[in-house]
């Protein structure tokens, strides 16, 4: 049974605000040991009260620039997994280097849009490895596919049992014609 998904809003966001980046919308999602969306927050210090610790997946601020993502917040939500959605090639350079370094000292396995595409995760059922499970589009696919092949294949082979079985049956029957036409029975 899939249970619901809860969303937190730890900054409500103000679009009025003359600093947008810093009053953005900031939500934590209880889902596979937790996942921290924090926009294009650039300064951490007013949530440093709500921030959760020991997340699954932290959705790297700001595209990656150097101002996002903080050592400060590193140390307090611990992410097993960042995700830095950006642009291929943008003109701001996203993600920094900088940031990149952090997450790195921190231990934090990486995936980025600019060369992954599109990401997919859901939570492990099991209970060792990492707490969410990441694909891309392609190993996406690659995955249905497979599954797809799995369930089809018992089809397949009880379609060429049943045609060997009719086989059968039409050579037992020409044997039994050929047997009667010859006056053995």
């Amino acid at each position: 049974w899939a249970k619901p998904l809860v969303f937190t809003a730890l900054q409500a966001g103000q679009w009025d605000a003359e600093d947008k980046n810093n009053h953005c919308l900031v939500l934590y999602l209880d889902f596979g040991g937790g996942v921290l969306f924090m926009g294009d927050q650039e300064k951490e210090e007013g949530l440093a009260q709500v921030l959760p610790s020991d997340i699954a997946l932290l959705k790297v601020a700001h595209h990656g620039s150097k101002r996002g993502t903080s050592e400060a917040l590193l140390s307090r939500v611990h992410p097993e997994q960042a995700i830095i959605s950006c642009g291929r090639k943008n003109r701001y350079g996203h993600p920094a280097p900088s940031t990149l370094k952090r997450l790195q000292q921190h231990g934090v396995s990486l995936h980025r849009t600019d060369r992954e595409g599109t990401l997919y995760y859901w939570e492990n059922p099991f209970p060792w490895g990492k707490r969410l499970i990441v694909q891309t589009e392609k190993q996406q696919r690659t995955m249905a596919l497979l599954l797809e092949m799995l369930w089809v294949a018992p089809l397949i082979v009880a379609i060429e049992t049943v045609r060997k079985e009719d086989s059968f049956q039409s050579q037992a029957a020409a044997a039994g014609k050929r047997y009667r036409a010859q006056g053995r029975c």
